[in-house]
Order: structure tokens, then C-alpha cells, then sequence
């Protein structure tokens, strides 16, 4: 079974589940974001990183464009990153 199908087979609640996963670890990255932003702590890196990974997980799950807010974060996650990186 391919992704397509794997997707198509999914109940509506296995759907609705498997989104509200992806838009919690989308939400759980934008905090992080935030806290990283105020405190600059790694532990916030860290879980930001590990939220990003799960949302998109979730979302190869039901094999969608991700979502805008999904890109919002990572755009931050990036430039964070890139800042990280100069910083070295």
C-alpha cells in the first residue's frame, strides 16, 4: 500500500485525528518558537525541531500539501537555524 492509498483508506475520524496531531505539533512549534525567541534556551530548540518532524510526519500521513501555518513555523525554525549557524 503507497501513501495515496494509505490516505484514501482513512476513516473520517482517523482524519480528523491524524490532522488535529499535526495541527497540535504545528502549535507546540510556534510556542517553542516564541520561548526560544524570549529565553534563547536549547531545550526549546530541541522541541521545536521535534515538533516540526512530527507535524510533518502526520501530514505525509494523509499525503496533503502541508498547511500555511505549517510553513509559517518552519520559516521561523530556519531562520533561527541560520542565526544558530552564523553564530558558531
Amino acid at each position: 500500500m503507497d501513501r495515496r492509498e494509505f490516505a484514501a483508506s482513512l476513516s473520517d475520524e482517523q482524519r480528523e485525528f491524524i490532522e488535529n496531531m499535526r495541527d497540535d505539533h504545528i502549535n507546540a512549534a510556534r510556542l517553542d518558537v516564541e520561548c526560544y525567541k524570549d529565553y534563547g534556551k536549547e531545550h526549546h530548540f530541541a522541541t521545536l525541531e521535534v515538533n516540526i518532524v512530527a507535524a510533518q510526519s502526520f501530514n505525509f500521513l494523509l499525503n496533503e500539501k502541508l498547511p500555511d501555518s505549517y510553513r509559517s513555523v518552519y520559516a521561523d525554525y530556519r531562520e533561527i537555524f541560520r542565526q544558530r549557524e552564523e553564530g558558531k
